[in-house]
């Protein structure tokens, strides 16, 4: 068993913040490292948590120093190096005020100067305004690779979902029925009921479920290609990701799913327990649904799984940001091309994009001539107080 004291955990605070500020330092923006013909881009931030300290004191003041660093950076980039900053100079007693004479927030106007400043790169603050004035301020905007050796932008209006193509063409198909069905369909005799309405109405209908066996898939192409029933099957998978999808789109549509957990029988559906939306577009394995007449139970659903992320642990929140963006309507997706600078340009522009909204919600201000978010400041300076206040009272240390 070993004893430190106040004196000696003080200098283990100090050793683990020196050496984090060394690595901010050092790291600059990001390092790129190759491993096994793979391109390794680090961030300081990740080299930061990446770094092992051999000492169980100072791993467990690497951990609290990271929990509210990374809390800064969420909020506004730059936050997680300026929590590190202050903390120095909090626990030196050095001044942390920095000359803020007044904070403004920019105008739309001023958007596009003020990307650049952030980027130095004309491609990418055009391609990041043009992306930010077709989402609005309440928008999605996401990164993906593209296959196309050119950058582009593309905007989606509605609700999109990822789903298991079943050799369906591309549709996009005006005021259909929608019904969801959690659950597999395992035989015609089992969806007869629906499809025997369906014949009746002559009305597009999309039919959501876990799956279908072979006979049923054959049984509404042939009668899709026949013109007697036009119904459109789409396959939301049972694995970690699509578990709560039907759910999802169920809140989109409007109609709870029909589930055997609720004592309902898939035999027993009919035509009239589904109901019309405004347009479903299916391309690829993207499931696209427009519904205005759900916005607002739409908008108190993604609330709550926000609300949930915000306090979830990280395997998580990685599911529940792939359905936040799902349900996130006026979606914009920047492509970019699938080569050696994707990795480098995406983090630019994940960069600018969350420079741009922590502008928008608290404000930027001058210092010598450069331009420093407010947010940043603000809530590094405020988390590196709560971590300080914290590590401080650790009065002696017993292992």
């Amino acid at each position: 068993m070993s004893v430190l004291l106040n004196e000696d955990v003080s200098k283990k605070i100090s050793f683990v913040l020196e050496k984090f500020q060394e690595i901010i330092d050092n790291t600059k923006d990001s390092t790129i490292n190759f491993e096994k013909n793979k391109i390794l881009f680090k961030t300081d931030i990740q080299t930061c948590i990446n770094y092992k300290f051999n000492d169980e004191l100072e791993s467990s003041i690497k951990k609290i120093l990271i929990e509210h660093a990374y809390k800064a950076e969420k909020i506004s980039p730059g936050g997680f190096s300026k929590t590190i900053s202050f903390s120095n100079l909090i626990l030196k007693n050095q001044n942390t005020t920095e000359n803020v004479e007044s904070v403004f927030h920019p105008k739309i106007d001023d958007l596009k100067d003020l990307i650049y400043l952030f980027c130095k790169d004309e491609n990418i603050s055009s391609l990041c305004f043009e992306a930010i004035k077709l989402a609005g301020y309440g928008g999605k905007i996401s990164i993906e690779k593209s296959l196309n050796s050119s950058k582009s932008i593309e905007l989606i209006d509605g609700y999109t979902f990822k789903h298991d193509p079943i050799g369906l063409q591309p549709i996009k198909v005006k005021k259909p029925r929608v019904i969801c069905i959690d659950g597999y369909i395992e035989s015609v005799s089992e969806i007869n009921l629906f499809f025997e309405g369906a014949v009746q109405l002559k009305h597009p209908v999309i039919l959501i479920s876990r799956g279908m066996h072979d006979d049923v898939l054959n049984t509404i192409k042939i009668n899709r290609d026949r013109g007697t029933m036009l119904i459109y099957p789409v396959k939301i998978a049972f694995d970690l990701h699509g578990i709560n999808v039907i759910s999802d789109i169920s809140t989109v549509i409007g109609i709870p799913p029909v589930s055997c957990n609720l004592g309902q029988l898939i035999s027993s559906t009919k035509i009239e327990d589904s109901i019309e939306v405004d347009e479903v577009a299916i391309l690829g394995d993207v499931l696209t649904i427009k519904n205005s007449k759900t916005r607002c139970p739409v908008n108190l659903h993604l609330k709550n799984l926000i609300e949930k992320r915000s306090s979830s642990k990280t395997a998580v929140e990685d599911l529940l940001t792939a359905r936040i963006k799902s349900l996130s309507g006026n979606c914009v997706i920047i492509r970019l091309p699938d080569d050696s600078k994707y990795i480098t340009t995406s983090q630019m522009i994940d960069y600018v994009l969350r420079s741009v909204k922590s502008m928008l919600d608290f404000g930027i201000f001058f210092k010598d001539d450069k331009i420093n978010l407010y947010g940043s400041y603000k809530f590094s300076k405020e988390l590196a107080e709560k971590f300080c206040s914290l590590v401080k009272n650790i009065y002696a240390y017993v292992s």
